[in-house]
């Protein structure tokens, strides 16, 4: 590794950080200059280049600045393999990536991870977690199964009969358990009618509410109207007190 050294400057344009973003870094305790030219400025090495660009791929796939430092006082940071694996591993998406495609936080990923609701396919040397590109999918019939009024209980039978029916797809040579691949896609089907029934139910509620709201918008508008007249003509009737 060459020996170079930049002021911080040069250090922010080399990783493409903030003078913000590093100050953050280092009040965490992520990362910090031991190298000076003087007292007053202070100096990186290509060393330093090499653990920003790493922090900055941790930040990336998910991990908080103080999940981090945890990292860093553990197990350090991931070596060059993990980093190579996980730019390698294109048929899979980080935390990071999945958040961004399903349109979630890293956090609701985490949590559903923690409930049993979903799990990664695979992690790498470093311990990094990877989805599938099905993951996509899977979590926006997770937010929608949310939105029908689904127990996490609930959402989780269905992650899990929905994660089979990817496997037993991919299982060209029909080689999974026949039984228990009809018993489950039984269990399938079962949750289907149940599906198509509480949609049915949602959408007849939402002709409902769309007709009622039509309707009282009317007559709100009316009586606002007549209310403002009202309040108008206690202003212009209104007189002042006198003897």
């Amino acid at each position: 590794m060459e020996n170079n050294l930049y002021d911080q400057r040069e250090f922010l344009k080399k990783i493409g950080l903030s003078a913000a973003e590093l100050a953050e870094w280092e009040k965490n305790g992520l990362i910090r200059s031991e190298v000076r030219i003087d007292s007053n400025i202070p100096c990186y090495s290509e060393e330093h280049v090499v653990e920003a660009q790493q922090i900055q791929h941790l930040i990336q796939i998910g991990y908080s600045l103080p999940e981090i430092r945890k990292i860093l006082k553990k197990i350090g940071l991931p070596g060059p393999e993990a980093r190579k694996q996980a730019r390698q591993a294109t048929e899979y998406l980080t935390v990071g990536e999945l958040a961004e495609q399903a349109r979630i936080n890293n956090r609701t990923i985490k949590y559903w991870e923690e409930r049993g609701i979903i799990t990664p396919d695979r992690r790498t040397s470093g311990g990094f977690r990877l989805y599938g590109k099905h993951y996509v999918q899977i979590c926006r019939h997770i937010l929608d199964l949310q939105n029908f009024g689904y127990t996490l209980e609930q959402i989780r039978e269905q992650a899990d009969l929905y994660r089979l029916f990817i496997t037993l797809q991919a299982d060209r040579t029909r080689r999974h358990d026949s039984q228990a691949a009809l018993a489950g896609l039984t269990a399938m089907d079962g949750q289907f009618v149940a599906l198509q029934e509480r949609m049915k139910a949602l959408r007849e509620g939402i002709e409902r509410w769309e007709q009622l709201m039509k309707k009282k918008r009317k007559e709100f508008a009316q009586l606002r109207e007549e209310y403002g007249k009202a309040a108008g003509g206690e202003k212009g009737g209104a007189h002042p007190g006198g003897e």
